[in-house]
């Protein structure tokens, strides 16, 4: 959205005789990791940054879908107004329907991916240090994650599973070789699995490849959007989206040691027709 439309979005809202009554935003919460207690944090940080301008929220949580393709439907199908829910950016997403904050939420650290790897292929795995000996390999993911289309793009073999916790079984059983996360999703799902007590992460190696996660909103609600974008523009700029990003996730950065690894660049074809704006609000994770 131009910065003139967000103008004008929080213009007529402010102006629109609602600005006391608590705009109402609906977001997913996780039964398995706190993974999504940053975005949903990110959320209220956004609103408490324009409350005073634009006045009350509520937040309400929604019980998680079994998937992402369900969870997107439920936007699409704008079942809960105001749903907000981050989302990898994909150009195949139904944008007559969706709308995204093109605000980056997560610093860029979705596109630095560390692998659970199969205890049988372990040691083999920890050898790879370019990208055409990865092939040979099987690379669970989700299904309908934007992750199995870059994998797949960059000529990996992606095998998509529907059952998020059953690809941790898959991986300590040897059905699997691998099953790549983003950087801060380690730590916290070794502490969740940690009952699968042959569970273990390549120290090698972390793939990277430019994966902007965004925050998607029914078509429908521009005000809703807007506000959360002028917030987190905001937050961005006083660093206070830089202290909630470190608070979350310093400890599982600093867990798999990025700035140690072999890097394997992959591309994205997914962004290439996306505006580079983005880009000015990620974070140098290889630095020390």
């Amino acid at each position: 959205m131009s910065r003139f439309f967000l103008f004008i979005s929080l213009l007529l809202w402010q102006n629109s005789g609602t600005a006391n009554e608590p705009l109402q935003f609906y977001y997913r919460i996780s039964d398995t990791t706190e993974y999504h207690n940053y975005p949903n944090d990110l959320i209220k940080l956004a609103l408490e940054k324009t409350t005073a301008e634009f006045g009350p929220y509520t937040m309400i949580p929604v019980e998680p879908e079994a998937n992402t393709l369900r969870a997107l439907s439920d936007i699409i199908q704008n079942k809960y107004g105001n749903m907000v829910l981050e989302q990898s950016y994909d150009p195949e997403l139904d944008h007559s329907q969706l709308s995204f904050i093109p605000i980056p939420i997560d610093g860029g650290i979705n596109g630095y991916r560390i692998c659970f790897v199969s205890p049988a292929k372990q040691k083999e795995i920890a050898k790879v240090d370019q990208l055409n000996q990865l092939k040979k390999f099987t690379i669970a993911q989700g299904v309908g994650w934007t992750d199995s289309k870059i994998l797949k793009a960059n000529g990996l073999n992606v095998l998509e599973l529907s059952n998020y916790a059953n690809i941790f079984k898959m991986v300590v059983s040897n059905r699997v070789d691998l099953f790549c996360r983003g950087a801060n999703q380690i730590e916290p799902e070794m502490q969740y699995f940690k009952h699968l007590h042959t569970l273990d992460f390549d120290k090698t190696f972390v793939l990277m490849y430019d994966a902007p996660r965004f925050f998607y909103i029914h078509q429908k609600n521009q005000a809703a959007k807007a506000r959360i974008e002028k917030g987190l523009d905001i937050a961005f700029k006083d660093g206070s989206l830089k202290l909630l990003w470190e608070q979350h996730h310093r400890k599982t950065i600093d867990y798999v040691d990025l700035s140690k690894r072999k890097i394997i660049r992959l591309e994205n074809p997914l962004v290439n027709n996306l505006p580079p704006d983005y880009r000015d609000y990620y974070f140098n994770f290889l630095s020390p």
